[in-house]
């Protein structure tokens, strides 16, 4: 009975998140989102007492809640077209900006054991932007639009990786 009590607590909290997704998702306003997590991936990844925590497991296991994911999805597949380059650029910029140089910063002083923030940050980004990339409805209208997202991809952010 002990075990299930922090079950049943994540269970609402990946509810409560599930919820909000849908929210912002009926609202348009996905990229509000997304800029929200981030912010609080980046400062639970910046914080040392947050890693040993736990507190980046469990944002990387919300990738692994069937009904994020679900929310997530539907998210992405019913995102107006208008707002597929800013999400990708949004992906982009915190795959490039925020996180490869955080490690190579943190690789060319030599503080190894502060990587461990910074590349479970590269983790969650890189599925997340691989969820948005599954998602996205790609028909006539924006399949030279999604060409030349992945081309511009290919010599940023995922050339860093």
């Amino acid at each position: 009975q002990h075990q299930e009590a922090p079950q049943r607590k994540n269970s609402h909290a990946e509810e409560l998140l599930s919820s909000i997704v849908k929210t912002y998702r009926e609202l348009r306003q996905v990229g509000y989102f997304l800029s929200s997590t981030r912010g609080a991936f980046t400062a639970a990844a910046g914080h040392r007492a947050s890693q040993q925590s736990g507190d980046l497991t469990f944002m990387n296991n919300l990738l692994n809640c069937g009904n994020v994911l679900e929310s997530l999805s539907m998210a992405y597949q019913s995102c107006p077209s208008g707002q597929l380059h800013e999400i990708w650029g949004f992906f982009d910029r915190w795959i490039v900006d925020n996180v490869v140089q955080k490690i190579e910063g943190q690789l060319d002083s030599s503080e190894l054991a502060d990587t461990r923030g910074a590349n479970a940050e590269l983790s969650f980004a890189v599925q997340m932007f691989i969820i948005f990339i599954k998602n996205i409805r790609a028909n006539k209208q924006n399949s030279p639009e999604l060409r030349s997202l992945c081309e511009k991809s290919l010599t940023t952010s995922m050339s860093k990786l």
